[in-house]
Order: structure tokens, then sequence, then C-alpha cells
């Protein structure tokens, strides 16, 4: 049986009170039925706007590392000079990182400006509509256009919430869309088969533009160049686009030898742990490269991207937060992605190690438990305040699955706590790895944050 560790008082707190998150607080985390025609209305000042009719976005979706990727394009984009803003989901630590300039957190007063012409929109439309509901990823996202279209950059990243067909970035203008790989997720909403899921995200590219995609199979790219053909979609996937050799890992960053799009690197460094990251790196490189070659052709592409991709920040992407001992992070939370996260602990941290981990409430428990478990020599279970799933089902999943040791913590505090002091005690490392609301906890608890003010959608 697992044992439980008793729990540490309680701090009082109040939820996270960020800028412009008063005006979604309230909001559910999806408006009533289809919302696309809430996502027009709520811009449709921008549409006249020059910024907006020029704009080029690239949107970026998919089952896994869409984050990742968005925020490499975003960070390649910079370092040519271009002004980019990024647009990403959700927070890690706060609020603001979901809208970004040139690799910061928007400025407040902007952002206190794209909220109150958010409100009157939002007033406006549920006067004229009072039985519509507008959900809270249509309201943010408009919140992120008003923001960027006072700074007016001349490229913008936008990653998708859920799928593409019904996301509220399908309304942003773009002709460049990347699909960054396919797993079983959302089944819901977007479908029970990688077929259903796939065409849904095809969605989000616009008719006559061009869709990137990631390593997905044969039969699956044959049945989407069908369906993109329709829409008269130019498909190119990663294996016509790049290629790569003598991947390298270190601590903090991933080395290899990369072909892109005709431009080669030799070693090749990517500000980030996990021989994931060569995929991501190199359809974001793509992804960059075919959006410079159409809107500034004069950049130096290459150099761009070799800056780029050296500089990129990745937060919560297996990342060491804490000395003494050392303490992991990772965001993963698909079973593709727990696998590859799995990857790389074996690479980099010398297994066996202390787990920490706890799951979202509608995830498949076998799928991410089963890459993580070989890797500790002891589990201990906890539960985020988000969606966290139950912690004594999770125990005895684990338990099931052939852990041996597993202790349980009601909270997340509690269990750093134990494994901070087991692992001092073992000489071993600390890997906090199961869900993205887990890991942000973690994050503040190690940071000396309150991880109860941490505030998502409900």
């Amino acid at each position: 049986m697992a044992r439980s560790i008793a729990r540490t008082p309680a701090r009082t707190s109040t939820k996270e009170k960020d800028r412009a998150t008063g005006i979604l607080a309230d909001l559910p985390r999806f408006g009533r039925g289809i919302g696309l025609h809430r996502s027009v209305a709520l811009l449709e000042p921008l549409v006249d706007q020059t910024w907006w009719r020029r704009l080029d976005a690239i949107k970026v979706t998919g089952s896994y590392g869409k984050g990742s990727v968005a925020t490499m394009i975003a960070a390649i984009l910079h370092a040519a000079d271009i002004p980019c803003g990024l647009f990403t989901s959700p927070h890690l630590r706060s609020f603001e990182e979901r809208i970004q300039l040139d690799g910061e957190p928007i400025e407040p007063a902007v952002l206190d400006a794209a909220a109150g012409r958010l409100r009157s929109r939002l007033t406006a439309y549920k006067s004229e509509y009072p039985q519509d509901k507008v959900g809270y990823f249509e309201a943010l996202t408009a919140l992120a256009c008003y923001a960027f279209a006072e700074k007016k950059p001349a490229a913008l990243v936008a990653e998708a919430g859920i799928g593409g067909r019904f996301d509220p970035t399908r309304v942003i203008p773009g002709q460049t869309t990347v699909l960054t790989g396919l797993d079983h997720e959302h089944v819901d909403l977007l479908g029970g088969s990688l077929e259903t899921i796939a065409y849904d995200k095809l969605d989000l590219a616009s008719a006559g533009g061009t869709l990137l995609t990631g390593r997905l199979s044969a039969d699956l790219v044959r049945r989407l160049r069908g369906a993109a053909q329709v829409r008269g979609i130019s498909l190119k996937t990663l294996d016509d686009l790049a290629a790569s050799r003598r991947p390298r890992l270190t601590s903090i960053s991933t080395i290899a030898d990369l072909t892109v799009d005709g431009s080669s690197f030799e070693a090749l460094e990517i500000n980030a742990a996990g021989e994931h990251q060569i995929d991501n790196a190199a359809l974001a490189a793509a992804a960059a490269s075919h959006w410079l070659r159409r809107n500034h052709p004069e950049v130096d592409i290459a150099t761009a991207i070799r800056i780029g991709l050296g500089r990129v920040r990745l937060p919560g992407r297996f990342q060491r937060v804490h000395r003494d001992p050392d303490v992991w992070i990772d965001l993963a939370h698909t079973p593709r992605s727990i696998a590859a996260s799995a990857l790389a602990a074996h690479a980099v941290l010398s297994p066996p190690v202390i787990l920490v981990t706890g799951l979202s409430t509608d995830k498949d428990y076998d799928a991410l438990l089963s890459p993580l478990l070989p890797l500790a020599s002891r589990v201990i279970v906890t539960r985020a305040r988000h969606r966290g799933a139950p912690v004594g089902a999770v125990a005895a999943r684990a338990h099931s699955l052939g852990a041996n040791l597993v202790d349980t913590a009601p909270v997340v505090e509690t269990a750093l706590a134990h494994a901070l002091a087991r692992a001092r005690a073992e000489d071993r490392s600390v890997l906090v790895a199961g869900g993205f609301f887990l890991a942000a906890e973690a994050l503040a608890v190690l940071e000396k944050r309150d991880p109860s003010r941490l505030a998502y959608p409900r």
C-alpha cells in the first residue's frame, strides 16, 4: 500500500490577481457551442486596421511540442531583428507570459489598454446577444490581439489552444501553419482517432496557405495531403524539409548536425535539453525560414536560426530548477511528450531518481506513468490543485504497473519536501513530471511562491 505523508499546514492565500485577468475570471472555459462567430465579433474593431489586414501570422497547433515550437519560431524571428509577438498558453508562472513581444511579457500599460478595448466589446456583444456565452479562450485570444495591435509587430506567432477547426486563433490572418505532431488528446472534443484529430488541426491552416508538419505516419500524411489539396493548401512534412545526425545532450542543451530547407548547420546548439527538441527545432527553423522567404527575403536566415535556437528560453521543458539536490521539472502531459521526457531523463540524470508525479483527471494514467516509473527508486504521488486526479487512484495504478516504493502526499508542497529530504539522504536527483499544472505548482514552491495563487480557467 502507498504510504501517506502528513499534510503541512495550509497557507492562507487569494487567487492570483494579474493584470487583465479580472475581465476573464468569470468566463467559462468554453463558450456556448461553436464560437468562431464570437471570435470574429470580438475582433471586429481590428478588421479595418492596416496592421491587421497586412498581418501574416504563423499559427502553431499539435498534440505535443507546440509551445516549444512556437517559442523557437519567435526566437528565430527576433534574432533576425523582426519585431515579433508570441501568444501561447497556459502560463507557467504568471498570466503575462501568454502575451509576449520580442521575448518579454508585454508592458502592463499595453495590456491594460487591450483589456479596456476587450471589455467594451464584451459588453456590446452581451448586450446584443444576451443568450450567447463567450468562452475564456475566445476572450483571451481577443485580448492578445488587441495588445499586439497596440504595438503592431511585424510578425506574430500564435499557439492554438485545442485543435484548429474551432479554435479562436483560426480568425487571425496568416498563411503559414505548423502541425507539430499528433497524439490521442482531447478526444471528447477532437475525436477518438488520430485521423479525426489530424483533420481538426488541419483546419487551422488558411486556404491557399502552407502547412508544415512534424513526423507523421505515411498513411496519415497521404490522407492529410488529400484534404489539404481540396483547400489549396501546400503540405510539407519534416521528413521533406529536414534531417539530423550526431545528437549530443548536455544538462542544459541539445547539439546536433542539422539540415533544414537546404541549409546545413554543424554542431547546432539548441538551448533546451532532450533529443526530442531536435525535431522541434527543425520544424521551427523550417517555419521561420518559410515565413522569412515570403516576407523578408533580405534576412540572413541561417544566422537567425543559429542565434535564435541558441538563445531560446523554454521554461519547464525538462529544466533543472533547483540544486542540492538537483530537481528537474517537465511540463509534458501527453503520452508522446512524457515518453520524450523520460528518454531525456535517462540520458541526463543517471537514474534512479525520486519521482514526484501527479496527473490530470482526464488523462490516461497507464500511458503517462509507464515511461516514468522505470526511472524511479521511489515514487511520490500528489495532486495539483487545478484538475488534479485523486492521489489514491494514481498511486494504485503506479503499484499495478510495478512501482514498489510509492508514497502519497495531498499537496505538492508536502510531496516536494519529502522528495528533497529523500534525495539528500540517498544522493539522488528529483524529477517532477506527469502534468503541466503539477510542474507549475512545483516551480512555484521551489521559487518560494504560493502555488495556490496560480489561476487557470475553470
